[in-house]
């Protein structure tokens, strides 16, 4: 089923993904962010149609399941400041 993924991860870019049908949020979360990054450093949100689900105020567990079309964003809860 198709997908649009939104990178917040400064790269600024939204792609069209092709995942099973099935697929949850953790498993989208981890190939997307296979470095040791946790769902937990991140608000994720997924756009459904009007509907936005997600955010801090109502958090996505991790079995969450992806449907056709839906718009899924991991923006990161932190943003490092540049080093000196």
């Amino acid at each position: 089923m198709k997908i649009t993924y939104v990178s917040h991860d400064g790269n600024g870019f939204a792609e069209t993904l092709h995942v099973p049908p099935g697929t949850n949020i953790a498993s989208l979360f981890f190939e997307k962010h296979p470095n040791g990054e946790k769902p937990t450093q991140f608000q994720i949100k997924v756009r459904r149609g009007a509907e936005s689900i997600g955010g801090v105020d109502n958090p996505i567990t991790p079995d969450f399941v992806l449907q056709e079309d839906d718009r899924v964003a991991f923006t990161p809860s932190k943003i490092e400041a540049a080093s000196h």
